[in-house]
């Protein structure tokens, strides 16, 4: 479980997560760089049931967010990655854009790993809410968000946000996770 406390209008976060099948493996997580952008374009591509954005989105992660974004490697090879940003009106609130692992690296808590360690930089350290937009049928995300919730011991709520309609090709509707606050 995720300990954390306020200090100084801060959220500590622990980063004490124990990655399955790796103990003392070489995994480090850091902010993506531009040149990650073909990497992260193609495990976009490859994760299913993501909505792959274009290959220059991804390049965008690395040279303009790469503040509230994270890549996972092993061996200098990228296991997965996280699009992050904060909402511009509202910068106690992080917005997880995508979050895709390679299908090898799954089950792995690579992912709350990479939030983790999004939350602990100093751009965040104002978060106190997390959100994100989930389709019904995408549940590895909805479990995750479940987890992140208990492991931050606050509540999650599930709102409509994009109705099916508004997307010009088939596309299921989209409800908006909230998390928080935490503290």
């Amino acid at each position: 479980m995720v300990r954390h406390k306020a200090t100084q209008n801060r959220v500590t976060v622990s980063r004490n997560l124990k990655i399955k099948n790796h103990p003392d493996s070489g995994l480090s997580i850091r902010a993506p760089l531009a040149k990650d952008g073909k990497a992260l374009y193609q495990m976009a591509k490859n994760a299913g049931g993501l909505d792959v954005n274009a290959e220059y989105a991804y390049l965008l992660l690395g040279a303009h967010f790469s503040n509230t974004c994270a890549v996972a490697l092993e061996d200098e090879e990228i296991l997965g990655f996280v699009s992050a940003y904060r909402l511009p009106d509202r910068p106690d609130t992080l917005f997880i854009w995508q979050v895709s692992i390679d299908p090898q690296h799954r089950k792995r808590g690579l992912a709350k790993t990479m939030i983790r360690d999004i939350l602990n930089r100093d751009i965040c350290q104002a978060v106190r809410h997390l959100q994100a937009s989930i389709t019904p049928s995408n549940t590895a995300s909805q479990n995750l968000f479940a987890s992140l919730a208990r492991d931050l011991e606050c509540q999650i709520t599930k709102l409509p946000f994009f109705d099916a309609t508004l997307f010009s090709e088939s596309h299921e509707e989209e409800f908006l996770v909230h998390i928080g606050p935490f503290f």
